[in-house]
């Protein structure tokens, strides 16, 4: 059995030669970038915490009942039946789409790779998904995806400001 203690950023633990997870409780997460509620779950991206998945049916008593984790850093989340997308922090200009259908197994089913021009990174800000259409909002622009196909989503649409870049010599 091993006991692991933390302390501020300090880490104690006792150690055992049969080390296996039993359980695993987030009290920090890394930080909380959006937050998205349908029926009884509440859906946190929580940076490099991964997304989060609170049972909130006792208000009193919410508990993670599931997570995805990933190193990309979930920066904002909208839910639909059972399709959430993900906005990717570390990536800027990514976004998943998982299938949460079971809520304690959350599963990547699409991605969209990017937006903009030529790779450059564009920060999602904002999401929303109606009619079987995501809305992405970022600094540039919003965007509009077809999400009939969740494994290949189509881009139906991109309204943007005119970006204005002076050289100097």
């Amino acid at each position: 059995l091993l006991f692991v203690f933390l302390t501020a950023s300090v880490v104690f633990a006792q150690d055992s030669s049969d080390v296996r997870m039993v359980s695993r409780v987030y009290d920090y997460w890394h930080t909380t970038y959006g937050v998205d509620v349908q029926g009884d779950y509440a859906y946190v991206a929580t940076g490099l915490s991964g997304l989060q998945i609170v049972d909130i049916s006792n208000r009193e008593e919410p508990a993670v009942v599931g997570v995805w984790e990933t190193r990309l850093g979930p920066g904002g989340v909208v839910v639909s039946g059972d399709i959430a997308c993900v906005s990717l922090r570390d990536t800027a200009s990514m976004i998943a789409i998982l299938n949460i259908s079971d809520p304690t197994q959350p599963e990547v089913v699409g991605k969209i790779d990017s937006l903009g021009w030529g790779g450059m990174d564009e920060y999602v800000s904002e999401m929303w998904i109606q009619d079987n259409a995501l809305f992405a909002a970022s600094w540039i622009g919003l965007y509009i995806f077809d999400l009939t196909d969740l494994a290949e989503p189509k881009q139906l649409a991109r309204l943007g400001v005119c970006l204005i870049v002076t050289l100097f010599s």
